[in-house]
């Protein structure tokens, strides 16, 4: 850390008076002024050198630091992530497959209700149709009015997935993209990184093509731009 205060000290006084200095470069009305102004980008380049030269250095050693302490990090956090993963896939397996068996108990449960229930409507309406025979109507109209409100409830069947304290399974939706060609252009999201390696290949084909294809969405231009080298 005192290196590093040490060295912004050192450089600080030169920069910022290479900074200040190109104030008055930043408009240009003269053939004089553009000629200095050239002359003086070739300072600031120098200056940027030297910034680099000065903290580069450094930089490499801190990232070099950054990932070997990631390194240390990974040999220890991944296999205890890959563990994790194991056991919670082995988890939703088993919760998964206890579900579709007490689904399935459960279809058997409703099936055999419903067939008791239409057993027993079969056999209200032979005796309705009985004491019909036998010019009961009353008891015939009765059994009928029974007949209808015959329900048997259907059993609850539990899972047998015990719930674990601070552990739950929910279920989440989540999309799988068949074919990206035919999605609609408002569902389409393009981040700022898929944006920045868009323009860049866009910048390349520009380079190379100047300006002699079109694409659709796009509008290629050209620009001037001056480059400097360092004294």
């Amino acid at each position: 850390m005192s290196e590093i205060i040490e060295i912004d000290q050192q450089v600080e006084k030169e920069s910022t008076a290479v900074v200040t200095q190109a104030v008055q470069y930043a408009v240009i009305k003269t053939p004089e002024q553009f000629n200095m102004a050239g002359e003086f980008l070739k300072t600031i380049k120098s200056m940027q050198k030297k910034v680099s030269d000065t903290f580069d250095p450094i930089v490499q050693r801190a990232h070099a630091t950054w990932k070997e302490v990631l390194s240390q990090k990974a040999k220890f956090f991944d296999p205890l992530d890959d563990a994790e993963k194991k056991i919670k896939s082995s988890m939703i397996r088993f919760s998964d497959e206890q579900e579709k068996i007490r689904l399935e108990a459960e279809r058997k449960a409703q099936a055999e209700a419903r067939a008791k229930e239409e057993a027993e409507r079969k056999k209200l309406e032979e005796k309705a149709q009985k004491a019909e025979e036998k010019g009961n109507l009353e008891k015939a109209e009765e059994l009928r009015n029974k007949k209808e409100e015959v329900f048997i409830p259907t059993p609850s069947i539990q899972s047998i997935v015990p719930k674990v304290s601070g552990i739950k399974t929910q279920k989440v939706w989540k999309a799988r993209i068949v074919d990206f060609t035919k999605i609609p252009a408002e569902h389409l999201i393009v981040t700022d990184k898929q944006r920045e390696a868009h323009q860049s290949y866009l910048n390349g084909v520009a380079k190379s093509m100047k300006g002699t294809i079109k694409i659709s969405g796009v509008e290629f231009f050209e620009e001037s731009a001056i480059a400097s080298n360092s004294n």
